[in-house]
């Protein structure tokens, strides 16, 4: 059984709900763009489920939930890279860092993250491809497929709702000067206390998201209740200038990196229709090799198995570098994995190949630069991109 379809024209739910009903074994893919999101299948039941959003990664979701620390997240990660067999949440599992409850209450968590943000898409392309697959992870969870995707879909309403409120993660919201006219006392809870001792005037949205030990939706609807309240002002738009560390690596290393990572994803994808049993090792030598040359940047990061760099890790310790050398470092850094993979390629496959390959990068580089154009724009780097694939 093979299903392939447009998401503009199928209801996801009911193809999903196709495969449980059917009992089938497989992968169900979706792409849109440069992001992919796997569901894994046996028997109909949804078992596992994995993304190229970095936000929808398991150490992502355990540390968004509160299950783990950042730096604890960033240790094991280290650990990880020289361990590739080894998934990350049986790592926490074993040093003792979690319980084996809340590996199950983190990826549940994730599926439902992923679904969520499938039955968001507007358009992109779906496949399901039946076939024995091996257990992800060494460990078995069974996932309520019809429960998740109406628990989905009631989640999309609320953000549906919140957006009204908050039309943009950018935008930063203000506790008001004084209470509302009238009001002499107001009561919050525990959690909206949270929310407003983290407002400053200075943080967006998206970062207190970040920084708050709260599901996103969840931090969202803290601060619409604040809103009604009347404590803080519901005027979320405009940027401000800082020069803290949290706005460098925000605002300036994530996208950076996040850029990086779709090229080089996008060549590894590339390189594996040419010749899926040689490229990896390919790849991977031309990785450590310049690995080797920049090892403050590098240390602890290995090639993923979709090509990428631990952004985390990178973004980690590119902090540790002097501001005044940092971009310059990260960009040349990365550049040089990027120009190493189009050598390999042309090295190995000929110049043909590589012009094909890089051709099509481009427009992956154009698409991530307009998705980010405020951010990447005022960085100027698309020179140092264009330099790294030759072009």
């Amino acid at each position: 059984m093979t299903l392939k379809g447009d998401l503009e024209t199928v209801d996801l739910p009911v193809v999903m709900g196709m495969v449980a009903e059917n009992q089938k074994t497989g992968i169900f893919t979706v792409r849109r763009g440069m992001e992919e999101k796997k569901l894994y299948f046996k028997k109909g039941r949804l078992i596992f489920a994995s993304s190229t959003n970095e936000n929808e990664k398991l150490g992502e979701v355990l540390q968004s939930n509160g299950l783990i620390s950042r730096d604890k997240l960033l240790e094991v990660r280290k650990e990880q890279s020289s361990l590739s067999s080894q998934r990350l949440g049986m790592l926490f599992l074993e040093k003792g860092l979690i319980s084996h409850d809340d590996l199950v209450s983190g990826l549940k968590a994730q599926v439902n993250s992923i679904i969520l943000s499938l039955l968001e898409w507007w358009g992109g392309n779906f496949e399901f491809v039946e076939g024995d697959i091996p257990l992800p992870g060494g460990i078995s969870v069974g996932f309520d497929l019809k429960g998740i995707i109406l628990k989905a879909t009631d989640s999309a309403d609320e953000w549906s709702r919140v957006r009204s409120r908050i039309p943009e993660m950018e935008g930063i919201p203000r506790l008001c000067p004084s209470l509302p006219s009238g009001v002499k006392k107001v009561t919050i809870s525990d959690e909206q206390w949270i929310v407003a001792s983290r407002i400053d005037g200075l943080k967006t949205v998206e970062e207190l998201c970040y920084l708050l030990p709260f599901p996103d939706l969840h931090t969202c609807k803290l601060i619409v209740a604040l809103q009604d309240m009347g404590l803080v002002e519901e005027e979320l738009s405009g940027m401000v200038e800082q020069t803290d560390e949290f706005f460098v690596e925000r605002m300036q290393l994530k996208p950076l990196i996040h850029l990086f990572n779709e090229i080089l994803r996008f060549i590894h994808r590339r390189a594996f229709d040419i010749d899926r049993n040689r490229v990896r090792d390919l790849l991977e030598s031309a990785c450590l090799e310049v690995a080797s040359e920049e090892a403050s940047i590098f240390e602890g990061v290995n090639l993923a198995s979709d090509g990428s760099l631990d952004a985390d890790i990178l973004t980690a310790n590119a902090l540790t570098v002097h501001p005044d050398l940092r971009l310059e470092r990260v960009v040349g850094a990365l550049s040089s994995v990027v120009r190493r993979f189009v050598e390999v390629i042309e090295q190995k496959f000929g110049k043909k190949e590589r012009d094909s390959i890089t051709k099509e990068a481009r427009v992956v580089v154009d698409f991530v630069l307009h998705q980010n154009r405020n951010i990447l724009q005022r960085l100027g780097i698309k020179e140092d991109v264009e330099v790294a694939l030759g072009t």
